[in-house]
């Protein structure tokens, strides 16, 4: 089915895209090889799309109340080791985490 040799092992998605393409390019449309082709082109570039490396980033806003929340909490435990906790140290946390 193609005419130029993709090596399994140093191959990468985008090499496959590539040739396939330039396989394309030589078929007459409307053949079943054409087809073929057509279908294994959209599930390389299905996965190509699907990259696992990617990863979800949070906004530096979530990042910086996240940050500020442990060390609120860790704050407050540590002052609870030395003084009695009041109710007014609460106060300080998020009422999310409450």
């Amino acid at each position: 089915m193609f005419r130029k040799k993709i090596d399994a092992e140093t191959s990468t998605l985008y090499d496959v895209r590539d040739a396939i393409l330039s396989e394309l390019g030589t078929l007459n449309p409307g053949t079943d090889d054409y087809e073929k082709l057509l279908s294994e082109l959209e599930r390389v570039c299905k996965l190509i799309n699907h990259d696992p490396k990617w990863t979800f980033k949070p906004s530096a806003d979530a990042l910086f109340n996240g940050i500020l929340t442990v060390a609120s909490i860790l704050l407050i435990t540590k002052h609870e080791q030395v003084h009695v906790l009041t109710s007014k140290a609460m106060s300080f946390l998020p009422k999310l985490i409450r």
